[in-house]
């Protein structure tokens, strides 16, 4: 039981650099920095403008 929780934690602390990194690498990119130039022309309409006629 002991072996598996630190294979857990192992696991777990892989996954999370992973993530980290992956996160770190998005920002740095320019496909973040396009994707916040495509964002900004879009108009901000509140939830209740979104939401469908029922």
């Amino acid at each position: 039981m002991p072996e598996e929780l630190s294979e857990n934690k192992k696991r777990l602390a892989e996954i999370t650099a992973g993530i980290e990194q992956g996160i770190r690498d998005l920002w740095q990119s320019d496909r973040y920095k396009q994707y916040l130039q495509v964002m900004s022309r879009f108009h901000r309409y509140s939830v209740n403008n979104t939401m469908p006629n029922c």
